[in-house]
Parts: structure tokens; sequence; C-alpha cells
């Protein structure tokens, strides 16, 4: 196995899946692991007509993806219900990751700079 397939299963196992990271149900959870298992797997995914090839996909799981991304991504599924394809999820915790400082840049200006100025 591959050095990078060696680490994205560690990190699937060590840090994302973790016995002690808790899911708001079983069935999330395993949902969650295989559209991770998916994301990795894909050849390219395309988002906003941009289009990212594997090596690009990967390298953004095993660098910069932090649990939080798929806390991101689960919870913005359970907001919509699940009513959204797994296709969709997959694309979701990709968006996550893609876009996770910028998320959090956000949220930080609007729970601790609001109001401010």
């Amino acid at each position: 196995m591959r050095k990078e397939c060696k680490d994205f299963f560690f990190l699937l196992s060590a840090c994302y899946f973790h016995p002690e990271r808790k899911y708001s149900s079983e069935q999330a959870k395993e949902l969650a692991m295989r559209a991770m298992i998916s994301l990795w797997r894909r050849k390219r995914i395309t988002v906003w007509s941009i289009t990212f090839e594997r090596e690009f996909i990967r390298d953004l799981i095993i660098n910069k993806m932090m649990p939080e991304d798929l806390d991101r991504a689960i919870a913005e599924a359970e907001r919509k219900r699940w009513q959204i394809s797994f296709d969709d999820f997959v694309e979701l915790i990709f968006v996550s990751v893609l876009l996770g400082d910028k998320i959090v840049d956000i949220q930080f200006r609007q729970t601790y700079l609001k109001g401010a100025c």
C-alpha cells in the first residue's frame, strides 16, 4: 500500500473515526466514513465549474483537513435533514475542507467582532 493511502487510513481510524469521537448517530458515522473513502477514491471532483484532480483532493485531505471540517459537513447535512444525495454529501465534505479557513474566519467575525466597532 502506498504511503499516502496508509496515511489516509490512519487518519480515518485515529482521527476522524476514533472511538472517543461522538457522532449524532451510528448511521451518520457510517455515511461519513463511506463518503470520506469515496472522496479519497475520486479521480476528480467538480465544484462551481472547477475540476479538482485526485492529487489535489488527496493532498487536501492529508495536509489540510481537520475533524471540524467533517463535523461541519455532517452538521449541514443534518440541518438539511439528510435530504441530499450521497454525492452531494461527498461534495459537502470537500467544500468544507476547501473553504474551512474562510468559514472559521466568518464565524469568528460574526461571533466575536459583531458590534465591536
